[in-house]
């Protein structure tokens, strides 16, 4: 028979108690009839009704009667969690309902919990499963098709405060996926009979499976990813939720993600990628790992590869290197989100290496979207003037001047074949990440060198940044730096008039932009070392910071520019796209190749917003 496959979390059903007996510490419990629930698979992408199988052939028994745990809340994070357990071969089922015996725990943090069960305040049980087949009955209710888990397996029993909301779809907070094999009715159904309204629609589909990506990427457990999408919160939104998120485990503040404490049984879930990932980012040539991260310094690719397989539920007994990362590379594991962790990391350790000093003289800001970014530039305030008793507060306005520019989007894809893993090769994939984030470093100085080189024309008077007419360049006269030259451009940059050109702005420079030509002059006069001659023997321009760019020398060797503090006024901005200030990598299980497929991604933009902040003095 033609098969389909998805992966499907671990789902939960309502369940109640039967009799207690209070001096066995046991309980008689129902943990499914088997009714039909609405769900939703959000790898296909559409609803459907899970009726469970209640037959003895369709539930797989063997998890449940040897000694599955009895939980609080579905919560598996520590030993505290389990409250009980299920009795060796009570669970079974009559092909209407299935039952259970359930023993709790004689701890003293069980006792109040149990004495609660026995006083009848808490009532209700919830059952987690896995289904491992389901059958596509062919009917349809409402437009939504009917599937019935022929082939399912219970893992867990749980206390809950509230019964689980069939409609609501609820699900355990396990972000770990299973694979399910969707078989076909025997005939298919007419096309009209499928409500067309049922699916999402194609921009809805984007959102979801774009939001899944980027809590995938950031470890975040499945309930916080389904309430991301069933709160109909924007991509944009989640990407600066993800951001806060990320600055708090900066700080050291553990995020739920889908992989389990290794050795220790106290580590949280993700927190036991977040030390791989420390541990591999030290292999990288990244800084020395906590003493935490410390014990899986020594992992192999195929012992993540391992890990990652049985996180979701594959059992990888008797596989061999080879199989595993044939398994793990056609898998819905973390595996290549764990990589893509390192790899994020990697990449933006060597981009902050590499960046180049003119980064400083631009301003640097975040685009919501790809539209042109529209630059509003206010003029000072106006001036304030003397009120006469008995008169009135005269109006002001502001001036205003308007600019504009774009951002583009750079990208590169390259890939880890299946050999490299099986061979244990990262260093290939570090020096590509490295190489990248200096790439990505050298793509952003290129382009802002190569902006302030080109002199664009402003829009608020079609002239360009640099010239006569704006008082800030000096041409024709020897443009050596010296302390007579660099006092020529500091006046003509205190002189500078706001825009409504009624006050002066008095700003003064905070960076000296030389080519490499001039670097050795430009070191010179700012250091506070250098003693001139005359007319008082110390040198007015210590305060001043010298960036050398090279990229400047295709242009000219001899040209200079003084820049003020874009704190205080920029002439120049560059943007990245919001949620993502920087290079950023993508993962995916290869297609192309056999392995995994990486793209670097950097959005950027630049452009020119004021002239009253800068000086150039022209060389040749």
């Amino acid at each position: 028979m033609p098969q389909n496959r998805t992966d499907l979390p671990l789902q939960t059903r309502e369940g109640s108690f039967g009799s207690v007996n209070e001096k066995q510490r046991t309980a008689e419990l129902i943990w499914s009839t088997g009714a039909r629930v609405k769900r939703y698979d959000w790898e296909r992408g559409k609803f459907y009704l899970e009726e469970l199988g209640m037959r003895p052939d369709e539930v797989r028994l063997t998890r449940l009667n040897g000694g599955a745990p009895l939980l609080n809340t579905h919560s598996r994070f520590t030993l505290n969690d389990v409250l009980g357990v299920v009795e060796a071969g009570s669970g079974k089922v009559d092909g209407s309902r299935g039952t259970a015996t359930v023993r709790f725990s004689s701890r003293d943090a069980v006792e109040p919990i149990f004495r609660d069960v026995i006083d009848r305040i808490i009532r209700n049980v919830s059952a987690g499963y896995v289904v491992h087949r389901m059958q596509d009955t062919g009917e349809m209710v409402d437009g939504i098709p009917v599937y019935r888990a022929v082939d399912w397996e219970p893992m867990e029993l749980s206390l809950v405060p509230i019964g689980a909301d069939a409609g609501a779809n609820v699900r355990s907070e396990d972000q770990r996926k299973f694979p399910c094999e969707i078989l076909p009715k025997e005939k298919s159904m007419p096309q009209n009979d499928v409500d067309e309204n049922s699916k999402p629609t194609r921009a809805e589909q984007g959102r979801v499976r774009t939001i899944r990506e980027l809590c995938t990427h950031a470890g975040l457990p499945e309930s916080e990813t389904l309430q991301n999408i069933e709160d109909g919160r924007s991509v944009s939104d989640v990407r600066t939720r993800i951001l806060e998120r990320q600055s708090q485990i900066t700080a050291g503040t553990v995020v739920r993600g889908g992989l389990e404490g290794l050795q220790n049984g106290d580590l949280q879930p993700g927190h036991r990628r977040n030390l791989i990932v420390e541990a591999l980012c030290e292999r990288f040539g990244g800084p020395k790992a906590s003493e935490r991260a410390r014990e899986f310094i020594g992992l192999r690719v195929p012992d993540i590869a391992r890990m990652c397989l049985e996180e979701v539920g594959v059992s990888t007994r008797g596989m061999n290197v080879p199989q595993i990362i044939t398994r793990v590379s056609n898998s819905t594991s973390d595996f290549a989100e764990l990589l893509a962790g390192v790899g994020n990391r990697t990449l933006r350790a060597s981009y902050a290496a590499h960046q180049s000093g003119i980064t400083k003289i631009f301003k640097q800001v975040t685009a919501p979207d790809f539209r042109a970014r529209q630059l509003l530039a206010l003029s000072e305030a106006p001036t304030l003037l003397e009120v006469k008793p008995g008169s009135e507060i005269k109006r002001g306005r502001m001036a205003e001047t308007k600019e504009s520019y774009t951002l583009a989007t750079y990208g590169r894809i390259m890939g880890i074949n299946r050999q490299a893993l099986v061979n244990d090769n990262l260093n290939a994939f570090g020096e590509m990440t490295n190489k990248w984030g200096q790439s990505a470093a050298e793509l952003v100085a290129s382009t802002l060198a190569t902006l302030v080189n080109s002199n664009p024309t402003l829009a608020q008077d079609s002239t360009a940044v640099f010239a006569s007419g704006h008082l800030n360049l000096t041409t024709g006269a020897t443009p050596t730096i010296s302390v007579d030259n660099l006092g020529i451009g500091v006046a003509k940059m205190r002189l500078q008039k706001g825009i409504s050109g009624s006050v002066v702005l008095g700003l003064g420079p905070r960076y000296l932009v030389v080519p490499a030509a001039l670097e050795t002059l430009a070191k010179q006069f700012t250091s506070s070392a250098y003693q001139p001659t005359a007319p008082t023997g110390i040198n007015p321009n210590s305060t001043i910071e010298a960036i050398v760019e090279p990229r400047l020398d295709a242009l000219d060797t001899a040209a200079w520019y003084l820049f003020a503090d874009p704190a205080l006024l920029h002439n120049f901005e560059y943007a990245y796209l919001e949620g993502e200030e920087g290079p950023f990598i993508d993962t995916r299980m290869g297609f192309e190749i056999e392995g995994i497929e990486f793209k670097c991604r950097l959005d950027l933009g630049a452009g020119a917003v004021e002239y009253r902040g800068a000086y150039k003095r022209a060389g040749t």
